[in-house]
């Protein structure tokens, strides 16, 4: 291995030493990345959900309206399905789940629209 100090090609004393070259030429330019725009965004609180608290509040996307037919179903971290009902109150009481990361998602069956967002229960 080498490296570069007042000696150009100056041999390393220590094995295994990184050399750097330099690129020269013209910069390549990159794109800045965009955001991503989530188009039904959902909101879960507390999230994380704590110890004393059994409750999620959601809030749905602007698109989903009162008189739509709505599911949650809530997916455990290998996607397996935990919890499924009709999504009628912006609460959900989950006393019976564990510790772990959830994957929560909203089901609009009258436009066929799905919002989806993580949630992190801590018991």
């Amino acid at each position: 291995m080498y490296k570069i100090y007042n000696n150009p090609w100056a041999e390393s004393y220590y094995e295994g030493s990184v050399m750097i070259r330099p690129i020269l030429g013209s910069p390549v330019e990159i794109a800045p990345p965009t955001p991503m725009q989530q188009k039904n965004s959902m909101a879960i609180y507390p999230n994380p959900l704590p110890t004393s608290e059994q409750t999620i509040f959601v809030q749905t996307p602007t698109s989903f309206k009162k008189d739509h037919q709505v599911t949650i179903v809530i997916y455990d971290e290998i996607g397996r399905k935990v919890y499924e009902a009709d999504f009628t109150q912006p609460h959900v009481i989950l006393n019976h789940m564990y510790n772990g990361l959830y994957i929560v998602k909203l089901l609009n069956h009258t436009t066929n629209e799905t919002a989806t967002s993580k949630l992190i229960i801590i018991r």
